[in-house]
């Protein structure tokens, strides 16, 4: 469906319908309406689906819904993205912060290799969010 940028509004009858999951979870499923979310860019970014309406003639989706549910997507899309760009600027954040603090230990640490590199191994641990970190260096005599 993503994949063909296609509004999909079918019955279970339906050759498309997947009845797996109702035979798994013992859930009916009467209708379904499938509409793509599209960024900035008109790109497909995910689906929504609704399933079995609640009222109307064969609890069947009209072509209202489709138009209601296609202009909500519009800013489901819009906040996604709004929502990717806040990640990825909080990454970067944090990547500025530990490309600072390194710098500064750097500065600050010049006196022992091991406290340096101990320091050095804090950072990246804190920074990857890793349970363990090991800085390792050449043997290198003029270091």
């Amino acid at each position: 469906m993503a994949a063909n940028n296609d509004v999909y509004d079918f019955p279970p009858q339906d050759p498309r319908f997947n009845a797996e999951v109702d035979l798994i979870t013992g859930y009916r499923t009467q209708s379904i309406l499938c509409l793509p979310i599209k960024n900035h860019r008109g790109e497909v970014v995910g689906v929504a689906q609704a399933i079995n309406k609640k009222c109307g003639e064969d609890s069947a989706f009209t072509e209202q819904d489709e138009r209601d549910f296609s202009a909500y997507l519009v800013f489901s899309g819009i906040v996604l993205h709004n929502a990717q760009l806040y990640e990825t600027s909080q990454l970067e954040n944090r990547r500025n912060q530990v490309l600072l603090d390194l710098a500064s230990l750097i500065f600050e640490e010049q006196q022992c290799l091991e406290v340096l590199l101990r320091k050095i191994a804090g950072t990246i641990l804190s920074f990857m969010q890793a349970q363990a970190c090991t800085v390792f260096t050449t043997e290198d005599e003029s270091m």
